[in-house]
């Protein structure tokens, strides 16, 4: 998988991350029977006596994975997801698909992450429509669908997902999927950046920088490399670290390149751990 679609499964998949790494979940038959665990008390009040709703089946569902002492149980938590889901309820389909993502049953099922999100997606649900999207970049079914991982973006970014909002900036930056547009991409940056999305930050400052798609502003460059660089972006550090190199638009300080050179680096980014080196040891060649 890409590097982004490391960083960027998100909500579910992170809590997932967080709460079921160490469970070791063998394959069931029926992937979405009710299998007990006597170890681990029900919440016989987490559904009411009243006939259920896709809510509640979620909202349920949801106390396996997350409220002690039931996220031992996500096997329960598939079930009452996929109940939910068959209703129709979005952020239950998202889940499931997360869960489907992650081989909640034994072995991950692409096919059934994918047949989840797009649910959710088709409602509207922003989250679903980047893991759509980033499924498709990634070839996770087979070969990479650029052109529906960029129609998933955007549609994404038009529900004003800032993630989304950023990926949709990068297919028209790079032509990815879609035709390439300086002019689209640093529109898609800047919402994203309006909603501090630091990685979108990062990019419209090279923008503004190069004078590509947007009149060139060095000063408002600087101004979101500084932003992003202090959230940690290493692109942001890298490029701070070869304008005080250079002195493009501030006045050149090796002390204060080297100094961003090296954060960057310390985040693993190649290229400023080069700089590092270069820098250190005498040699000149320099490359942005």
């Amino acid at each position: 998988m890409t590097k982004i679609a490391i960083s960027r499964f998100r909500v579910f998949l992170i809590l997932l991350c967080l709460f079921l790494p160490t469970l070791a979940i063998a394959a069931s038959e029926d992937p979405s029977c009710d299998i007990e665990n006597p170890t681990i008390p029900r919440p016989v009040n987490a559904i009411s006596a009243q006939e259920p709703t896709a809510i509640s089946l979620y909202e349920a569902a949801s106390k396996y994975l997350l409220d002690a002492p039931y996220r031992q149980d996500p096997k329960e938590a598939f079930r009452l997801y996929s109940q939910s889901a068959q209703m129709g309820y979005a952020p239950a389909q998202l889940a499931l698909g997360t869960l489907y993502f992650r081989g909640i049953t034994g072995r991950p099922d692409y096919a059934k992450a994918l047949e989840n999100y797009l649910a959710a997606a088709n409602q509207g649900n922003p989250v679903a429509c980047y893991n759509v999207a980033l499924m498709y970049e990634g070839g996770l079914l087979g070969q990479k669908d650029l052109e529906k991982a960029a129609k998933w973006y955007i549609r994404g970014a038009e529900l004003k997902d800032a993630a989304c909002q950023y990926k949709a900036g990068e297919m028209y930056r790079f032509g990815r999927g879609v035709s390439q547009q300086d002019e689209t991409a640093a529109r898609y940056y800047k919402e994203a950046t309006a909603q501090g999305y630091y990685p979108a930050q990062s990019r419209l400052a090279y923008l503004y920088l190069k004078g590509q798609g947007v009149p060139q502003n060095v000063s408002e460059s600087l101004t979101l490399l500084q932003s992003a660089a202090n959230q940690n972006d290493a692109d942001a550090q890298y490029t701070l670290g070869w304008l005080y190199e250079t002195g493009y638009g501030v006045a050149k300080n090796m002390a204060n390149a080297l100094n961003w050179y090296k954060k960057a680096a310390q985040l693993s980014h190649q290229r400023a751990a080069l700089a590092v080196k270069r820098i250190t040891t005498g040699t000149t060649r320099l490359s942005f």
